[in-house]
Order: C-alpha cells, then sequence, then structure tokens
C-alpha cells in the first residue's frame, strides 16, 4: 500500500508533464479600435490581409483611431476565453510584453516582429518596442 506521500508526489509529478496545448492567432482590422464593431471591422484575417484591410482605411474617414488587432485562441478552450489585444494602433505595442501570456507566446512575439519590421509602409514603422 503507498503511503500519502506517494500518491501525493505521483500527483505532483503528474502535473508537470503537461504538454501546452496548440494556438492559432489571427487578426482584426477596425476603423476605430476603441469600439471596433462601429464602423468598418474585419475579423480572421492572416497578418497580409489585415495590413491590406488596414491601409484601405483611409484616416480622415472619422475622428478615431484606426489599427490591427489579433485574437490568440487556445486550442480546446471556448472562444470567449481567446485573448485579444491591439497590435497597431490604440494601445501601444510595448504594452504586450507585460502580459505573460502574450510575452511567452512565439505566435504573438512573431505578429509583433512583422509589424516592426515592415518595409514599404512608413505608417507601420511609427510603432516600435521598446525592449
Amino acid at each position: 500500500m503507498k503511503s500519502l506521500w506517494e500518491v501525493m508526489s505521483n500527483q505532483q509529478k503528474a502535473g508537470v508533464v503537461m504538454e501546452h496545448p496548440a494556438q492559432t492567432l489571427t487578426f482584426y482590422v477596425a476603423e476605430c479600435m476603441e469600439f471596433p464593431s462601429l464602423r468598418e471591422y474585419h475579423e480572421n484575417l492572416i497578418f497580409e490581409e489585415a495590413v491590406r484591410l488596414y491601409e484601405a482605411i483611409p484616416s480622415e474617414r472619422m475622428s478615431a483611431v484606426k489599427g490591427i488587432g489579433f485574437t490568440l485562441h487556445t486550442e480546446g478552450t471556448e472562444h470567449y476565453m481567446d485573448s485579444e489585444f491591439d497590435l497597431v494602433g490604440g494601445k501601444a505595442m510595448d504594452m504586450i510584453n507585460h502580459v505573460p501570456e502574450f510575452r511567452d507566446s512565439p505566435l504573438v512575439q512573431q505578429a509583433i516582429k512583422d509589424a516592426i519590421f515592415r518595409e514599404n509602409d512608413t505608417e507601420f514603422k511609427l510603432f516600435f518596442l521598446r525592449f
């Protein structure tokens, strides 16, 4: 018969050996980042589609901040549990790395790099991270 210590030790070991679930990253574009669904809004995009749609929204159309955001979805969870954050426009990009889930996600970090190192677009070059 196993002692209570052995049973608890085995449970703790089992809890440590968990794999990280797969994640997906999609993007959205909003004419107004404060109230995304207020005006023009596109979701479930890949990064290049998001950039194209972002650039097509005239900045002078309304007095709001247009932008690109991302949605991080973890496989096996409900969509209402997804995490969203602004990538360009709205909230400052340097805040992303203050959120452990985003700081530790290779997908989010790649999206940040893609936004920072965009060539051919001076508007994107204005948004940068301070590491």
